[in-house]
């Protein structure tokens, strides 16, 4: 079937034959010659083709925009599902902290504890300077105290027991900073800067 009939086909069927510019354009494609009408053909279906693609361009850029808020309403909720993790985590560390630091002595002074971990180790006290201790703001229900200690003429092997005796003392205390030089006046000694933390209950 020609492209024309085709068209009149459906013009009846719609019963669109007495329009006056629907009948001036079937005449008009009645005057066309093969070739030409094979050129409105063609360019009817590129038509038809530009059409569909803009359906469909603006169907997928409404499923890219779907998709999008999906993975970003789901990367909001992994953030959510790993702060209860961490929160979680973190409150069970409190609670294990808290009953290590109860178990301490009463009588347990950080200040006096790195003064006797030194002397253990071998430090004098004549190399011992700068004992000051230094509580920070309370956090929850616990709060940091912070002793700072220099010790000059240290050998690496004393500076390190001290610091072994730090790490795995039971009264949860550990080394928060640590800075050395080697001395310029004999290289087998060492100026240090210590500076040991530990957990309290914060005061009321």
């Amino acid at each position: 079937m020609s492209i024309l009939k085709t068209i009149k086909e459906k013009l009846k069927w719609k019963n669109v034959r007495e329009i006056p510019l629907v009948s001036s354009s079937i005449e008009q494609l009645d005057r066309l010659t093969p070739e030409q009408r094979r050129i409105v053909a063609v360019s009817f279906s590129a038509a038809s083709l530009i059409l569909l693609l803009m359906i469909f361009y603006r169907g997928y850029n409404a499923v890219s925009s779907l998709k999008g808020s999906i993975s970003s309403g789901q990367s909001e909720l992994n953030k959510v599902a790993e702060f209860s993790r961490d929160y979680k985590s973190f409150s069970e560390d409190i609670k294990s902290i808290t009953s290590e630091i109860r178990r301490r002595p009463k009588t347990f002074q950080l200040k006096n504890f790195v003064s006797e971990q030194a002397l253990r180790a071998g430090i004098s006290k004549a190399m011992t300077t700068g004992l000051k201790e230094e509580l920070m703001p309370p956090k929850d229900t616990l709060q940091e105290a912070v002793v700072n200690v220099n010790f000059s003429r240290v050998s690496v092997k004393k500076l390190m027991n001290f610091l072994f005796a730090v790490e795995r003392s039971r009264f949860v205390t550990r080394v928060k900073e640590l800075h050395m030089k080697v001395r310029s006046d004999d290289n087998r000694f060492l100026d240090a800067s210590v500076a040991v933390s530990t957990v309290l209950e914060a005061q009321k």
